[in-house]
C-alpha cells in the first residue's frame, strides 16, 4: 500500500500480491509485489528495490523516475519487526 506525501510515496503493509502503478504521463510503471501476503501475514519484514535492499519507509519522486527497471518488493510475515528506520524523515 502506498500514501502520498509530499516528495513521494510512504510505504506500508500491501492490501494485493501484486499491483502495477503508472507513473505520470510518460507511462513508466512501478510493479509493487507482496511476497507471503495472507490475512494473518500483515507486517513488513523487508523491501527490495529493483532487487536491492530498501530500508527507507518511503520512496522519493525522484527515485521512482530515475531507476530504469522500477520493482518494489515487499517479504510479508506475521511477526512485527522493525524493517527501517522513521527518524528524521522528512515526509
Amino acid at each position: 500500500m502506498v500514501c502520498a506525501c509530499r516528495h513521494g510515496i510512504l510505504l506500508a503493509t500491501p492490501l494485493f500480491e501484486r499491483s502495477t502503478l503508472r507513473l505520470g504521463a510518460t507511462g513508466a510503471t512501478l510493479v509493487i509485489s507482496a511476497l507471503g501476503l495472507s490475512p494473518e501475514n500483515r507486517y513488513i519484514q523487508s523491501a527490495t528495490l529493483n532487487g536491492r535492499p530498501w530500508e527507507q519507509a518511503r520512496l522519493r519522486h525522484s527515485d521512482m523516475h530515475t531507476q530504469a527497471l522500477r520493482r518494489l518488493s515487499h517479504r510479508i510475515s506475521l511477526r512485527k519487526v522493525p524493517w527501517c528506520n522513521l527518524h528524521n524523515h522528512d515526509f
